[in-house]
């Protein structure tokens, strides 16, 4: 798990950082794919876990539990047991996203 130092820095790193250029990202169709490329990038730098890093980047993101848990078992697939289990573990955490209101009048069910 990610410790309050860790995303304390990374939240500095990153308003540090101003704009940046995701051209080389363009490619990336969905979010499973930038969490996969995080992973890539993150194996090849070994300067911190892949689970801490695909938080990292998740954390502000609101992700619903169903992504959460699509996201793990996909993962999961490839081979990526570690930050499967972290997705779980923060698809627990999430909070679950508000059905949707229907408007309108219920009409009485039929006998």
């Amino acid at each position: 798990m990610l410790d309050r130092a860790l995303v304390s820095q990374f939240r500095a790193l990153a308003a540090e950082g101003g704009e940046v250029d995701t051209s080389d990202l363009a490619p990336l169709g969905s979010e499973l794919e930038v969490l996969a490329w995080v992973i890539a990038e993150t194996r090849a730098r070994g300067e911190i876990n892949e689970a801490d890093a695909v938080e990292l980047v998740l954390l502000d993101t609101n992700s619903s539990r169903d992504e959460l848990r699509s996201w793990a078992q996909s993962l999961k697939r490839l081979g990526y047991v570690g930050v499967s289990n972290r997705l779980r573990l923060m698809a627990r955490r999430a909070k679950a996203k508000p059905l949707p209101v229907r408007l309108g009048r219920r009409r009485p069910r039929s006998a």
